[in-house]
């Protein structure tokens, strides 16, 4: 064989070999043993480019979900991350039909026990669909839902046994549509009779009501879903139920919202004692108990970072949760928590990031460059081989260099 041949062999059989290793090793999905307690870390993880899909490798069991980006329809510039119960492991949420596609684009809500997440999508087209996404597998499971162009998950159940959405005419800022009820085992969605224009729902803490609100109306109505009737319970002017996780664990309290600043607490019963609003309060997001709520802080006054924060409702007392930080343009917005494992969710320091495997085509890149960078390499390896070789086939007195 040519001397000159030998260098790009070599380069090629490197290529070949490690080429052929990080596609199978890509290939095998990884499985996440569920830790036995769920932690939650001081500051959470933002988005990277090494982030490895949820598809291929993932969480287990997951305490939180967000959304960080620009928030603009660039590939890229916007992620939906899933932390770990763990703490520390972070995975990137492909949404929509097939487990394909930006989830940014859609929106998607974590089950109670951290084990699945909803994601809505919309297609101009006709015939949205709802995918349930296993994080223990990452596997997916697709229903269409005739005759919508948008789908979003607004509400669990507290035994993640059912899921209420929005069947809604297209993407908006501030969705609304008929109300429909989604059992997974059956997987059946039946609406809600008379909940036609719905913008928000929660379950109560046993599953057997709904507390909804259409555009622009001064109540909640608390409503059976099998058949809509219900009572209304009203609210201060310009206020909104706020949120999924609205409803308390005890059952006593509905929180609502004016979707800046301050949190009123509506009782479930009339005549009882309702407690003083919160002031610097956003959305609600869970409950560590019947009367610690967990909230987000607004913008205004978390620059720089997105907080959490846990508020006990009877005394006022408010303690640090987690953070998300905010560089410039990188906002934080969708955020889910798997209600049922904040009770015993234990905070700890802030951990490095577990982000998986590096995307297969970084692997491919650093694969095809220790090949060339070989290149070299076996080039000055052959040319000291064929200078050996020179010097053993001389004459003896031709080896001596000590002769003149």
């Amino acid at each position: 064989m040519s001397s000159r041949r030998l260098p790009l062999l070599v380069a090629f059989c490197v290529l070949v070999v490690g080429v052929l290793t990080v596609l199978a090793v890509a290939a095998v999905p990884t499985h996440r043993r569920v830790p036995t307690r769920t932690t939650v870390p001081q500051q959470f993880p933002g988005p990277s480019r090494l982030t490895a899909s949820l598809a291929t490798n993932p969480v287990g069991r997951a305490v939180a979900l967000y959304r960080q980006g620009t928030g603009l329809a660039l590939a890229g510039s916007t992620q939906t991350l899933v932390l770990g119960s763990d703490g520390g492991t972070v995975r990137r949420l492909d949404g929509g039909r097939g487990g394909t596609g930006a989830a940014g684009a859609d929106t998607a809500s974590l089950s109670p026990d951290g084990r699945t997440v909803a994601v809505g999508s919309h297609r101009l087209s006709g015939g949205a669909d709802v995918t349930l996404v296993d994080l223990a597998s990452g596997q997916t499971r697709s229903y269409v839902v005739p005759r919508v162009l948008g789908v979003v998950p607004v509400a669990w159940s507290a035994d993640a046994s059912r899921l209420a959405y929005l069947g809604t005419a297209g993407p908006s800022a501030h969705p609304a549509g008929q109300l429909f009820v989604f059992d997974v085992a059956s997987h059946r969605a039946v609406p809600v009779p008379g909940a036609d224009v719905v913008t928000s729902a929660a379950f109560s803490p046993d599953g057997t009501r709904l507390a909804i609100q259409s555009p622009g109306a001064s109540a909640v109505r608390v409503v059976d879903p099998r058949t809509g009737t219900g009572t209304a319970l009203p609210v201060p002017d310009g206020e909104h139920l706020a949120g999924g996780a609205a409803w308390s664990p005890d059952g006593d309290l509905i929180a609502v919202s004016d979707g800046d600043r301050r949190l009123d607490f509506v009782p479930t019963q009339p005549g009882r004692p309702a407690p003083a609003p919160l002031t610097s309060a956003g959305d609600v997001l869970g409950w560590s108990s019947g009367s610690t709520v967990v909230h987000a802080r607004p913008a205004a006054t978390g620059a720089g970072e997105f907080r959490v924060e846990r508020t006990d409702v009877r005394t006022g007392t408010t303690t640090a949760f987690w953070s998300v930080p905010t560089p410039a343009g990188l906002d934080v917005s969708g955020v889910s928590l798997a209600t049922a494992l904040l009770p015993g969710a234990t905070p700890v320091p802030s951990v490095p990031a577990d982000r998986g495997p590096w995307p297969v085509g970084l692997r491919v890149v650093l694969v095809v460059g220790a090949a060339l960078l070989s290149v070299p390499a076996v080039v000055g390896l052959r040319r000291r081989y064929d200078e050996f070789r020179r010097i053993d086939a001389a004459p003896e007195w031709a080896r001596d260099v000590s002769r003149g």
